[in-house]
């Protein structure tokens, strides 16, 4: 029996949000608030330690949800809270060296998401280009496969859109296609355009919004998932908690 297939789509706006979801919406604004209080309680200088421990723990798990690497609990507690050291790591087990300098890499790109937030710098699809340079620097293949489905490593193409088609099978056995190839770029700009044009949309649902789409597009061959989930952290109402880490 053939499995379903479902053909790629064109992105599509945002929509705004009513019913049960408004609520949950307020309850994360009254969070928010009381986010901003404990920040101007605490300082600028502790605030930009608890999100330098945030990127970290980002820039580890990561790369563990696209399994990169493994890095067990204790040896990443201990990273996120003193540093992305070699000393810091081998006191708690050890870690790998790719991995740990593919984790820096990851917290360098973070930093540099962060330091862009913060200097006003928009959201464009040459910036994507520049984060996935970024975050995948370290990894000079990717898992591919051929037309009989055989698994090999295919060379990286940092910041550059894919050349050949991709598709993901779901759990049902669904065969979901993503962008082509040649639609790729007019994609990425229609999904610039309508994340602009989403200002008065609710960051959360703005934040949930632009991961989805560009999961969709799935624009470059490989490091997808770790860019939507950069990408997800750069709505202008994040933006004054990111620009805080220098």
């Amino acid at each position: 029996m053939l499995s379903e297939q479902r053909p790629w789509q064109r992105v599509e706006p945002p929509v705004p949000v009513n019913g049960a979801l408004r609520q949950i919406l307020s309850s994360v604004d009254a969070l928010r608030e009381a986010w901003d209080d404990a920040i101007r309680v605490a300082g600028r200088s502790e605030f930009q330690e608890a999100r330098r421990r945030s990127l970290r723990r980002h820039a580890i798990e990561t790369g563990i949800i696209e399994r990169l690497y493994d890095v067990d609990w204790g040896v990443t507690e201990a990273l996120v809270a003193e540093g992305l050291t070699v000393d810091v790591a081998a006191r708690e087990g050890g870690v790998n060296d790719d991995a740990l300098a593919t984790i820096r890499s990851q917290f360098d790109a973070l930093t540099f998401l962060a330091e862009s937030a913060r200097e006003g710098r928009d959201l464009s699809v040459h910036f994507i280009r520049e984060l996935h340079v970024a975050l995948c620097r370290e990894q000079q293949t990717y898992e591919a496969r051929n037309a009989l489905a055989q698994v090999f490593q295919a060379p990286r193409q940092h910041g550059q859109w894919k050349m050949q088609p991709n598709h993901v099978r779901r759990p049902d056995g669904t065969l979901m296609e993503y962008v082509p190839p040649e639609h790729v770029q007019i994609e990425m700009e229609r999904l610039i355009a309508f994340y602009q044009a989403a200002q008065g949309i609710h960051p959360l649902v703005r934040a949930a919004w632009l991961h989805h789409a560009f999961i969709l597009i799935h624009p470059f061959e490989g490091g997808n998932g770790r860019v939507a989930r950069a990408l997800a952290t750069h709505p202008s109402s994040w933006t004054d908690s990111l620009a805080a880490v220098t």
